[in-house]
């Protein structure tokens, strides 16, 4: 009988989607500010600190992101790993019975 209860195998693929999902937003970001650079080279007053601040705003909101991702991931793998073990446990208990 089966109790709805599983883990799935792609929990770990899972982990490495996440790093690889910040990675991309943080190649962006740096795609952006450079092809932006020379223009806001030349920006003045409320223009270029306004840029500053919201550039300063999505790199701090996307590393803390890739802080998380990456925590997550740890705790994902550590899970998967302990579910097979204590799955292979059980299933020697059952061995020659």
């Amino acid at each position: 009988m089966h109790d709805g209860f599983s883990v799935s195998g792609n929990l770990p693929h899972l982990a490495d989607q996440m790093q690889a999902q910040t990675k991309a937003i943080l190649d962006a970001l740096a795609q952006l500010r450079s092809q932006i650079k020379p223009m806001a080279e030349t920006w003045t007053g409320d223009a270029a600190s306004m840029w500053e601040q919201v550039q300063g705003t999505w790199t701090s909101a996307t590393n803390d992101m890739q802080t998380r991702f990456g925590k997550a991931q740890v705790t994902l793998n550590q899970s998967y790993d302990n579910y097979r073990r204590t799955d292979a446990n059980i299933a020697g208990k059952f061995t020659g019975l």
